[in-house]
């Protein structure tokens, strides 16, 4: 449906076009019914002729004025076809139902999104601090056999490290499987709600 989705102040909705000219009708009734009764029956007859008129133009550009701010059968009323009858009742709760699940299939594109930028960013800093750690280490290892007063304790040092890089890589590793995994259910998730929303459209038609 090709029409603004968001009004605000929001549109007064009716289920049909006819719906909208009963209301015409039962108010320009009423409207005469009232002229009618306080100019009782003395009135001549041109007066009621021009009060009736008078009346008439008022409401018809009351009308007008409404149709700005009203929709019939799903559609703003002032860009329908007056011509045209309405094709079939309009299921508004439907319609809001296919849109909350559109709304909901682009926030979660815009997370899988956010989700695939950022962690591989994650990953390569846990890989850089990993070699940094190694490069610390081996730096470290070098200055240590190059001094004669080397503590055998020390040589944990290079153990040490070996863990840290181990643990980096494993933590790499399970970002990396987490990220997949995120993937894979946000997929399944955006094509169950493709799924319903496809389903939906095809019982409103």
């Amino acid at each position: 449906m090709e029409q603004q989705r968001e009004e605000y102040p929001p549109r007064v909705s009716v289920d049909t076009l006819s719906d909208w000219r009963q209301i015409k009708t039962n108010v320009s009734e009423f409207a005469m019914s009232i002229l009618e009764s306080r100019l009782g029956d003395d009135a001549d007859e041109k007066t009621v002729r021009e009060m009736r008129a008078a009346i008439q133009d008022f409401l018809d550009g009351s009308y007008s004025l409404a149709e700005k701010n009203i929709r019939a059968n799903g559609h703003n009323l002032d860009e329908l076809d007056p011509s045209k009858e309405d094709d079939e009742p309009f299921d508004e709760a439907l319609d809001k139902k296919i849109w909350a699940l559109h709304t909901e299939r682009i926030t979660r594109d815009l997370d899988l999104a956010k989700k695939r930028r950022a962690r591989p960013r994650e990953i390569e800093g846990m890989v850089s601090d990993m070699l940094r750690q190694r490069r610390v280490a081996a730096e470290k290892d070098h200055d240590l056999d190059e001094e004669d007063d080397w503590v055998p304790e020390d040589n944990a040092l290079d153990e040490r490290s070996l863990k840290e890089a181990a643990k980096s890589i494993s933590k790499s590793s399970a970002l990396a499987e987490e990220l997949q995994t995120s993937v894979a259910k946000e997929r399944e998730r955006m094509e169950r709600a493709l799924s319903v929303e496809k389903d939906l459209k095809s019982r409103k038609k």
